[in-house]
């Protein structure tokens, strides 16, 4: 396994989130610089504006942008490598709310399969050096 906090401590930084009755510190990773050098591409992002049209399509399209995955998605598997991202960091100490093997969810958009949910899952699979995941998958336009 990939020792993120050695290899890369120039793209970590320390995030405090407030929460009700607390704030908690959380480590992060500039996804966006990691990825290009993991993956050697400068092409792998999606904008955030780009990337909320898109979500906007989504909810239009399926009436929701979370439970239309699990409804209507078809389970594929992708190589990491081939996956756009839109998210520009990632925590790094793994899926808070999920399993590491739960599917993610990819939206199939002209010729990019875009990864919408799954960020820390995906990123736990890229430091183990694994080279899929699956997903479920909505298709748009």
């Amino acid at each position: 396994m990939m020792d993120v906090r050695e290899r890369f401590p120039e793209l970590l930084q320390t995030r405090e989130y407030v929460k009700p009755k607390e704030t908690v510190s959380y480590e992060e990773i500039n996804f966006r610089e990691f990825a290009k050098q993991i993956f050697k591409s400068d092409d792998k992002f999606i904008e955030l504006n780009d990337f909320e049209v898109i979500r906007q399509s989504i909810i239009s399209t399926f009436g929701n942008d979370t439970s239309c995955f699990e409804e209507k998605g078809e389970i594929e598997t992708f190589k990491i490598n081939n996956l756009f991202f839109y998210q520009p960091t990632v925590g790094i100490d793994g899926p808070q709310y999920s399993h590491v093997d739960d599917p993610v969810f990819v939206i199939k958009l002209k010729h990019r399969n875009i990864l919408y949910n799954g960020y820390h899952r995906t990123f736990a699979n890229i430091i183990k050096d694994v080279k899929t995941i699956d997903a479920l998958t909505i298709k748009l336009g």
